[in-house]
């Protein structure tokens, strides 16, 4: 299982074919059992079918080791950039 990782085969069949490479920067939250949720663009990739994909893939996928504080998992808020390239 690919967790936290967005991959080649991410893409849909007509960003491979148009040779898309961008990249996309995404604001999501990390809730307090680790999981991501509340994604959101905060730079476009200028290519929408990327940045909803980005964001359809994170909070299904993307799991983390909770953040904690005086050491009780808390919820906690993420940007990071997704590079979206082809390998050949």
């Amino acid at each position: 299982c690919m967790r936290n990782v967005i991959s080649v085969e991410d893409y849909s069949s007509a960003s491979l074919r148009a040779g898309e490479v961008v990249v996309s920067v995404v604001f999501y939250a990390v809730t307090a059992d680790g999981r991501a949720s509340v994604c959101l663009f905060v730079m476009s990739s200028g290519f929408p079918r990327l940045d909803e994909k980005a964001c359809d893939i994170i909070p299904r996928r993307f799991r983390f080791t909770p953040a904690t504080e005086d050491g009780q998992p808390v919820a906690e808020r993420k940007t990071q950039n997704i590079r979206w390239q082809i390998r050949k």
